[in-house]
């Protein structure tokens, strides 16, 4: 994949980046590490991938694990790049077997996921700027794309294949879930408010007056209720309009928590539910890591035939019908993609009978990736960054403290 494409793309293909490459079948190229079948993988490959991981790490400030120059540093790096050609030759194996498998990718799917990515990235009004920029044609960037994007499909076709191929039975799913019984029972359902000790950034506060503030505030609010079902509902109702700052600067939040098990929450939280009657009002206030607590229990459910029937079919047997395909789809592959031929090449192109010699052997302080690998080596920062608003790290924390805001007492 060229240097154009990092430039213009990163941020949405950062997380798919080992999952692209270019195979190079029939007559052996220069610098051929590994075969798979009959695609080849060359060292460029690997070596074009390492330069993008290590670009992205020194992005995040992680780059010091770089540094060949020490053996600790060389062997880490050879470890990076043992990983890359791994990952390279496993999504030539799994191409290798949705071909066996029957699957055909058009040249219309191929441009479909192309005009796709265009869009996702701007359009293509930010497309020909790139393309201006880097004396590119539009059909010369299609060209250069092409060969990863029909790989692509053939990945999502095999993996939509095959799920329908292995979904579970009714059956199996009540099987596997009766295993487990133990770990999903018993069920719990709760209304809860929460007087916060985080602040605004999702951090507990310190100060132990303004946390001893905190705590008399809900010890009021606990007095007033009194263990009276009324007198919660009215509390509960005043507090879930929304978040609602208390005196010591956090905010009290009113909420309806739905069924849970007994792992979802933090100990301190699910030791009071497991204590409690359907109905009752905690009498002591539930302190934990978030803060504390008055909570009303709605339910516990000790067996399957308790539970809510949309919480069973949508969640559990949902979650239980996921897990078993993703297993039995990844044990179809292994056993399928055992039984491709793999064949690994040192420097010198003679086969070595192991991934790591193969990496061992090479000096890539001489090897060039593709053509523009090399170019966003000087240029690290221009080359990776990606849009503001599109960037997986970004996202994460909007996330993060989203979830720490509305689901207070899960782990």
């Amino acid at each position: 994949m060229k240097n154009i494409t990092k430039k213009l793309f990163t941020g949405i293909l950062a997380s798919a980046m080992l999952l692209t490459g270019c195979g190079n079948a029939g007559k052996k190229p220069d610098n051929a590490i590994a075969k798979v079948g009959k695609e080849y993988i060359s060292a460029e490959q690997v070596q074009e991938y390492y330069t993008y991981y290590k670009q992205q790490m020194e992005m995040f400030g992680q780059g010091g694990g770089f540094d060949e120059s020490t053996e600790e540093g060389k062997k880490a790096v050879q470890g990076i790049r043992t990983e890359i050609l791994n990952s390279l030759v496993m999504q030539e194996k799994t191409i290798n077997l949705a071909k066996k498998e029957g699957i055909k990718v058009s040249e219309e799917e191929v441009n479909t996921s192309i005009d796709n990515l265009v869009e996702q990235a701007g359009g293509k009004e930010e497309l020909d700027k790139f393309l201006k920029e880097n004396n590119l044609t539009e059909e010369e960037f299609r060209k250069e794309q092409y060969d990863s994007f029909e790989k692509q499909n053939y990945i999502t076709k095999l993996d939509e294949k095959l799920k329908k191929e292995h979904t579970p039975s009714e059956k199996d799913i009540e099987k596997r879930m009766e295993e487990d019984k133990d770990t999903l029972l018993p069920v719990y359902n709760a209304n809860h408010i929460l007087f916060s000790i985080m602040d605004e950034n999702g951090q507990p506060i310190t100060d132990e007056a303004k946390i001893e503030e905190v705590k008399k505030e809900a010890q009021a609010t606990l007095d007033e209720v009194n263990g009276d079902k009324a007198k919660f509902d009215e509390a509960f109702e005043k507090y879930k309009a929304g978040d609602q700052q208390n005196g010591a600067g956090t905010f009290i939040k009113a909420e309806e928590l739905g069924n849970f098990s007994g792992a979802d929450m933090v100990p301190e939280f699910t030791k009071a539910v497991e204590g409690m009657k359907a109905g009752e009002v905690s009498k002591d206030l539930v302190q934990t890591q978030f803060g504390f607590h008055i909570i009303q229990s709605i339910s516990k459910a000790t067996d399957f035939k308790d539970l809510d029937e949309n919480y069973y079919n949508d969640q559990l047997k949902a979650k239980y019908s996921e897990m078993i395909t993703e297993d039995e789809i990844s044990k179809y592959k292994e056993e399928q993609t055992n039984k491709i031929d793999v064949e690994f090449y040192d420097k010198d192109g003679k086969k070595v009978d192991s991934v790591e010699k193969a990496i061992e052997s090479y000096d890539f302080s001489k090897i060039k990736g593709p053509k523009g690998a090399e170019e966003s080596t000087d240029n690290a920062t221009d080359a990776t960054e990606a849009p503001k608003d599109n960037t997986e790290n970004s996202q994460g924390q909007e996330e993060t403290q989203a979830s720490e805001e509305t689901e207070s007492t899960e782990k």
